[in-house]
């Protein structure tokens, strides 16, 4: 018989069921008799779960948490794709790391189907779980996971989640904001944002960001985004250039009246698809165009040359704080959920990569 069960025909969540059992306070009596006669109807007996500490026990804080194994999820893809990536393996670095700090054991699953819940949910195998979500999923995949009363942070993606669950991530909307602000200071007043992936929400919110605060300052921004979905390609407003290939899209913007002086590239692996092309079309980074990055990948910003600046995500406080999110909901079941956003900041780059600036801004230092 599993606690889930109960949960269940309770009608609450499997931490409500864990607190009731242990007799910690702060549950409504109403509450208590729900999972009380839950438990009498199912037949239930807890003997297998280890009871919670006496009034007035010694036993460390991080010990008194009924959270004892939870889970990383990925959903929409296997972990191998996901975790392997570079972001995402720091973000999985720090909730391993949290996990170990607050002696929780740390389970690994996927689920490429999202209507075919993990075994490790459906068996009542943890306690909680920490989900990387597919942003090419849609809201209506989520119910199937939903069903189950387990716990849920999700990390990474954007903050226009599946579901009202908590949510660890970067703010992407800032992304784009520091991005221009970072051209700005380079003297660049025509920029360009260029997305591969447009169709994507949060290459879209960069997208946004960087465009509104251009706004903000009087600049202009032209959106080159490789995609021939109209629909796609109109979320980016009336200054977008759209084509089938990468090449063409720079070709475009080597050619256009308004060369754009800085570039904001939407990641650092297509930053690195976009160097030789724009070298091949006269468009020289760090001689005729600043470029700043996004994801502060180390082992592909390395392979650039001059290295640009690129903004950090921040992932190694991302899975630190999903593992903290997971343990405060486990404890306060009814709470609302929690979107916490994490401010990313602009990584180092070469003092070439600033050559195209020109002026004091190219020496002042900026993310150094």
């Amino acid at each position: 018989m599993s606690i889930i069960r109960v949960a269940k025909r309770a009608g609450v969540s499997v931490a409500t069921v864990s607190r009731v059992i242990n007799r910690f306070p702060g549950v409504r009596p109403q509450t208590v008799k729900q999972v009380r006669e839950a438990m009498k109807e199912l037949l239930y007996v807890p003997s297998a779960i280890r009871p919670g500490p006496k009034p007035g026990s010694r036993r460390p804080a991080r010990l008194r948490s009924r959270l004892g194994t939870i889970m990383v999820l990925t959903v929409g893809q296997t972990w191998r794709e996901w975790l392997t990536l570079p972001v995402f393996a720091q973000v999985f670095a720090g909730i391993a790391a949290a996990a170990k700090g607050r002696h929780l054991k740390l389970l690994v699953d996927e689920m490429p189907d999202p209507h075919q819940v993990s075994g490790l949910i459906a068996g009542g195998q943890v306690d909680g779980a920490i989900v990387f979500w597919s942003s090419r999923l849609g809201r209506g995949d989520f119910e199937s996971l939903r069903q189950h009363p387990v716990p849920l942070v999700r990390v990474m993606g954007p903050a226009e989640g599946p579901a009202a669950i908590d949510q660890v991530t970067t703010d992407n909307g800032a992304v784009g904001h520091l991005a221009h602000r970072y051209l700005a200071e380079c003297g660049c007043r025509e920029v360009a944002f260029v997305a591969e992936y447009p169709a994507w929400p949060l290459m879209r919110m960069r997208g946004h960001g960087c465009a509104n605060a251009a706004r903000d300052d009087g600049h202009g921004v032209t959106s080159y985004v490789v995609s021939d979905n109209p629909a796609v390609i109109e979320n980016y407003g009336p200054r977008v250039q759209a084509a089938s290939s990468l090449g063409e899209l720079v070709s475009r913007m080597a050619s256009g009246a308004a060369r754009p002086r800085g570039i904001f590239s939407a990641t650092d692996l297509l930053t690195l698809k976009l160097y030789p092309l724009l070298q091949a079309r006269g468009l020289v980074p760090g001689r005729d165009v600043t470029v700043v990055s996004c994801d502060n990948q180390t082992s592909l910003l390395s392979m650039l040359a001059p290295r640009p600046a690129s903004i950090d995500l921040r992932p190694e406080e991302i899975g630190p704080l999903a593992v903290a999110r997971l343990v405060h909901r486990l404890e306060h079941p009814d709470e609302p959920a929690l979107e916490i956003q994490v401010p990313p900041k602009v990584g180092p780059c070469d003092d070439a990569a600033r050559a195209a600036c020109g002026g004091e801004a190219a020496h002042d230092g900026h993310g150094h």
